[in-house]
Formats: structure tokens, sequence, C-alpha cells
């Protein structure tokens, strides 16, 4: 049995977002980056660059600024 999230399933995330599963994500990790963002913590794999959110929120505005 699958379980699906509350925020998007597989079927919302290919009709309204299919960029998405082109580029290989899965609606876990979508959901994982979701929560990150909703309950602003660092996510795991950023942990021991940044101490904050806020550190990690700035260098992703530099990284956004710079492309």
């Amino acid at each position: 049995m699958r379980v699906y999230n509350e925020y998007m399933n597989d079927s919302i995330l290919n009709e309204f977002y299919p960029q998405l599963t082109q580029k290989g994500y899965t609606s876990r990790e979508i959901h994982e980056s979701m929560e990150a963002a909703i309950s602003q913590e660092v996510p795991a794999a950023f942990k021991d660059r940044y101490s904050n959110y806020e550190e990690y929120r700035d260098a992703l505005h530099d990284y956004m600024n710079g492309l």
C-alpha cells in the first residue's frame, strides 16, 4: 500500500508539475522539501554548511541572484 502525503500525491504531481517528474523528482522528495520550508529547518544535506535557516535562505537567494 502506498502512502500519500497531505500536500501532493502522484496524480497532482503528474498533472500540474510534469517538469518535476521529468527531472526525476518523486513526490516524497518534494514533500520533504516542502516540510523543510514550512518548518524553516535547514535540509539535512546542508546542515553541515548552515547553522540556521536564515543563513541557508540567504545562500539560496545569493545563488539565485548569481544565475
